[in-house]
């Protein structure tokens, strides 16, 4: 492996005592439609610390998750920010669907 991907992977590795069961709730704002939710919630389902995704609420335009983690809380915020599909939005306290607009 070249330097930078042995870089790469050690900073995506999860160290062991950081493993677990965690719940987390996330919601994300800006679906646009059925085609954002499927995205959102293919992408979530396909992260690796994910054991499981429920929809706890729905709104226009919104949807609140439970996340079944098996590591920490602060991997799952990596994966997003590193992600191209969801942004936090420190003023809303939620995710948001990347590049969309906040409609306050």
């Amino acid at each position: 492996m070249s330097p930078p991907a042995t870089r790469r992977a050690a900073a995506s590795a999860i160290a062991a005592t950081d493993l677990g069961a965690w719940s987390y709730e996330l919601t994300v704002a800006g679906l646009r439609g059925a085609a954002d939710y499927e995205a959102c919630l293919a992408w979530l389902q396909a992260l690796s610390i994910v054991e499981r995704v429920s929809v706890r609420a729905a709104a226009p335009a919104q949807v609140t998750f439970r996340l079944d983690l098996t590591a920490m809380p602060r991997y799952l915020e990596d994966a997003i920010a590193n992600g191209r599909l969801l942004e936090y939005d420190a003023d809303e306290d939620r995710y948001r669907m990347r590049g969309v607009a906040n409609e306050r």
